[in-house]
């Protein structure tokens, strides 16, 4: 089981700027963060990442492409209509015999009322989305076998 020092969950919204000008808001971005630390040496946990799939019904995580050496990116399936554009990204990060995961979901809503009222529902999901793909992932490479819910 992960401490709460293992894994740490950072919301940050930000309003851009439409092209119609100063002052319009075209869309709200919010940010979800996650770390964790799994104890294998970082190749063992490239491998395994990606190749990894989480199922975690109504969502699902799965890895799309490789960006650079340590970073890598998914897509959340099952996620509502009002997300007008999402990113995901697994960062690995080396750490004596562990190897650090730095997860992280950008993701962008309508500037509509609804979507205003739905945001921290929204950021919550994706959050306990993370959470339980993080904790399937470690469990599956310190070799419990068990993907805990």
């Amino acid at each position: 089981m992960a401490s709460d020092h293992d894994r740490q969950i950072n919301d940050a919204a930000r309003r851009t700027q439409s092209a119609s000008g100063p002052g319009v808001v075209s869309e709200i971005i919010s940010v979800v963060r996650l770390s964790t630390y799994v104890a294998a040496p970082p190749q063992r946990v490239w491998l395994a990442v990606r190749q990894f799939k989480s199922h975690s019904p109504p969502r699902e995580i799965k890895i799309l492409h490789q960006e650079s050496g340590r970073k890598l990116i998914y897509a959340i399936t099952g996620l509502p209509p009002i997300i007008k554009r999402m990113t995901g990204e697994i960062e690995l990060r080396p750490d004596g015999a562990g190897t650090w995961l730095h997860w992280s979901v950008r993701f962008s809503t309508k500037p509509t009322l609804f979507s205003r009222l739905f945001r921290p529902l929204l950021r919550a999901g994706i959050a306990r989305t993370l959470r339980r793909a993080a904790r399937a992932f470690k469990a599956r490479m310190e070799g419990n076998g068990a993907e805990p819910n």
